[in-house]
């Protein structure tokens, strides 16, 4: 079965490197099951939670002037984990959204969510959370029966009243 778009989850650097790219399939107990452009999987929940960790020891390493064999992959998460920059997280998804906030909150790290399509359903927490939102979908179409034809054009406007950082 194919995944729609709003299940798309990225992990970018402020340069857009990708560190982590997926589509998510579901969730199977404490799996995430996953599809790449060449490849599917599944990825236990906790290693995510363990890639920040190794990511965090590698830093600390690193500032404790150990010698350590260069990984590309943990030296770019560095500045998100010092909070020097946001990670980015494809979320459309209200659930999406907030899974994405209670997961950044957990790392420690500065979250911005692009997409965000549903942002709306999730603008109080979003504000609460000082999480901004980079709108991509401003030019699309209804996705539901209920909303109007201008919800796109809408959302920016409805966010700005609710106090929810974001950019087009």
């Amino acid at each position: 079965a194919q995944t729609a778009d709003d299940d798309r989850w990225q992990v970018a650097t402020e340069t857009g490197d990708y560190i982590w790219d997926i589509r998510l399939g579901r969730l199977n107990g404490d799996s995430l099951v996953y599809r790449r452009a060449d490849s599917a999987g599944a990825v236990q929940v906790q290693q995510i939670k363990d890639w920040f960790g190794e990511a965090r020891a590698y830093r600390d390493a690193i500032k404790a002037g150990q010698t350590v064999r260069t990984d590309a992959r943990y030296a770019a998460m560095i500045p998100a984990i010092d909070g020097k920059i946001p990670v980015v997280v494809a979320a459309e998804g209200a659930a999406q959204i907030n899974d994405a906030i209670t997961w950044a909150k957990a790392e420690g790290v500065k979250l911005v969510i692009r997409g965000g399509r549903d942002a709306l359903f999730a603008a109080d927490r979003l504000k609460a959370e000082n999480v901004p939102v980079i709108l991509t979908s401003t030019m699309s179409a209804p996705d539901r029966q209920y909303e109007s034809y201008d919800n796109a054009y809408a959302t920016p406007a409805k966010l700005h009243a609710a106090g929810v950082k974001f950019a087009i």
